[in-house]
């Protein structure tokens, strides 16, 4: 263990990879599985084209990494960035990234010649995958590749008119939940461990986990659940309609997101308590074998007194481990 007990973290030398050096999507840490042929790089940061994902309709968006991912069909709101405020819309598919280490975006296409638009890090490594559904936003994403002389922006200010996207949102400070989720965001566990951000934690069981999620799907009682992959993190929030476990993978369904966890490359669960919208904030943060946090469980920003204290009821049942 870490300073303040968090898991130790190792470096896996081959995870991202596949035998042919061929660097690994977002699902389930493998690119190959949704058969993207013939990626062409856009000629844009992540962030620019973040920012035209909103114009979507309806998306197929993906993150996730060996021990977590989620999958949510929707719109897309405003994309946020490290060091800003956050917002989790229910219904909405809520992405943050951390610009300095999601740099870019590749566009390729499935088997059926659907348009698939990946972020990727300085390294090519593919961390947030969607797919669009309707012939117009099968356009716009053909058309971040064809805008070549100049950022996407150019191509959502031919979309719009007179649009203009709304002011940055103003940057976020303090040693906060969200702070926290930044930390994972940028890589900085030593910030984490140093004493600097204290936080009050415990382990927990992880096999407590489908309980929890089945108490929270019996009961009503809303969840927010973000994933991380490499500098990025896709969020979503609301009550869950079905929990289901089977040979060591737990699914959860919620508000038009899926969530799957895999017990087998998860090493540990953290019970962390930080300030956030309504007070002090439980959250279950999970780690994969290798000491990374790739999903959080929680309530974000403004739900109501009775839902956050009806969280914070359940994450008081939950025993120390050991």
């Amino acid at each position: 263990m870490g300073a303040q007990g968090e898991p130790e973290r190792s470096e896996p030398s081959t995870d991202s990879l596949h035998d042919d050096g061929a660097p690994c999507g977002p699902q389930q840490g493998c690119g190959r599985c949704a058969a993207v042929h013939g990626s062409i790089p856009l000629d844009a940061s992540a962030l620019d084209v973040a920012a035209a994902l909103p114009l979507l309709d309806l998306a197929l968006a993906t993150t996730g990494s060996e021990g977590a991912v989620i999958t949510q069909s929707g719109a897309y709101a405003p994309v946020g960035r490290t060091g800003t405020a956050f917002a989790v819309p229910p219904g909405r598919i809520a992405l943050r990234l951390d610009p300095r280490r999601v740099v870019g975006a590749v566009l390729g296409e499935d088997r059926g010649g659907d348009p698939v638009l990946e972020l990727v890090t300085g390294a090519g490594r593919s961390v947030h995958r969607l797919r669009a559904h309707s012939s117009v936003d099968h356009l716009i994403l053909r058309g971040l590749a064809r805008d070549h002389q100049g950022s996407p922006a150019a191509l959502t200010g031919a979309l719009l008119g007179d649009w203009t996207p709304a002011p940055t949102a103003e940057r976020w400070s303090g040693d906060d939940q969200l702070s926290r989720i930044d930390d994972v965001l940028s890589g900085d566990a030593e910030r984490r461990r140093s004493g600097r951000q204290p936080v009050a934690h415990r382990h927990i069981d992880l096999g407590l986990l489908p309980a929890v999620l089945g108490h929270l799907c019996s009961t009503g009682i809303p969840l927010g659940a973000a994933v991380f992959g490499e500098g990025v993190v896709q969020a979503c929030a609301g009550a869950l309609q079905a929990v289901s476990a089977d040979d060591g993978r737990l699914g959860v369904v919620l508000d038009g997101a899926s969530l799957d966890l895999d017990s087998s490359a998860l090493g540990a669960c953290l019970l962390v308590r930080t300030p956030a919208a309504h007070g002090p904030t439980s959250a279950l943060e999970l780690y994969d074998r290798h000491g990374r946090c790739v999903a959080m469980l929680s309530q974000f920003g403004i739900v109501g007194a009775e839902t956050h204290a009806s969280w914070e009821d359940v994450a008081d049942s939950l025993p120390a481990l050991g």
